[in-house]
C-alpha cells in the first residue's frame, strides 16, 4: 500500500484527520462508492461517510451522496494503484 497523496494529506490535516486515518479512508472509498451505488450504505464502515464529506470527497445533493471531483481523483488514484478489493 503506497502512502496517501500529498494534496489529500493537506486537506486531511486541515480537517483534523491523521495521515493514517486519511490513508484508510482513501482505500475504503472505492468500496464505499460501490456499496452506495447498490443502495447498501450499511456496508460502509461507520463514520466513513461523514469523513468523506468532511474531506470534500463526497457531498449531499437532494438527499443523495455524490462523488465530488476531488473524490473522483482520489478514487481514480487508488484504483490505478490496484488497492481495491
Amino acid at each position: 500500500m503506497q502512502p496517501v497523496f500529498p494534496d489529500v494529506l493537506v486537506r486531511a490535516r486541515l480537517g483534523g484527520f491523521s495521515a493514517a486515518r486519511c490513508e484508510v479512508l482513501s482505500h475504503q472509498l472505492p468500496a464505499a462508492i460501490a456499496s452506495l451505488w447498490r443502495r447498501r450504505a450499511w456496508e460502509v464502515p461507520q463514520g466513513s461517510l461523514d469523513d468523506f464529506v468532511t474531506l470534500g470527497w463526497m457531498n449531499w445533493s437532494r438527499g443523495a451522496l455524490l462523488l465530488t471531483p476531488a473524490g473522483q481523483i482520489v478514487h481514480d488514484r487508488v484504483v490505478a494503484q490496484g488497492a481495491t478489493p
